[in-house]
């Protein structure tokens, strides 16, 4: 194998368009995180008229206070299994998760025990570097699920790609650049 050594003003330029794909690619991923990700989960606000969503609110608020005032905000997710989550994002908003089915099935003291635990990723600081991890992986497995309905033909089951003569690279390029996001994919769980 021999080693190509390129000018120095190529590499400058590379590294340039480098640095402003991984801004660009930060910028997107952690803008409007938490708003994001609760949209993906179908996260919803509490029903201040509901026994069981005030008495999770009650169990925050208190665990708030535990933490020496770090600001806790509860969010439910309308689905019967048992689930619970932690997200944050450097603007410092802090998000607690269950779903109803926690609500309903389990005491109030085994839902402080999991609020607590669920604060524990928040104070701890592992919930903000795991957040960001999903968020920078999601723009790729958004990119994928693009092209997976590319190649299906938008949804409708019939692929409409069409390449003339010389469509060879272009092939290439689809398929390589397919293989790299799925490969992403599997990275990032």
């Amino acid at each position: 194998i021999q080693l190509v050594s390129l000018p120095i003003s190529t590499t400058l330029i590379i590294f340039g368009v480098a640095i402003i794909i991984v801004y660009m690619h930060w910028s997107f991923s952690t803008h409007n995180l938490i708003v994001r990700m609760l949209g993906v989960l179908k996260g919803e606000k509490l029903n201040p008229k509901d026994h069981y969503h005030q008495m999770f609110q009650n169990i925050v608020d208190e665990v708030c206070v535990a933490t020496g005032g770090v600001k806790i905000e509860p969010v439910i997710l309308p689905t019967m299994s048992m689930n619970a989550f932690a997200l944050s994002d450097y603007s410092g908003k802090n998000i607690i998760g269950l779903t109803e089915g926690v609500l309903a099935r389990l005491t109030r003291a085994q839902i402080e025990a999991v609020v607590g635990h669920e604060a524990a990723h928040i104070v701890s600081g592992d919930c903000l570097s795991t957040t960001i991890t999903t968020s920078l992986f999601e723009l790729f497995s958004g990119a994928l699920r693009g092209f997976e309905m590319l190649f299906r033909g938008g949804g409708r089951g019939n692929a409409n790609i069409r390449v003339g003569r010389g469509g060879g690279p272009v092939i290439l390029f689809l398929i390589l650049t397919y293989l790299l996001l799925a490969f992403t994919k599997l990275l990032s769980q």
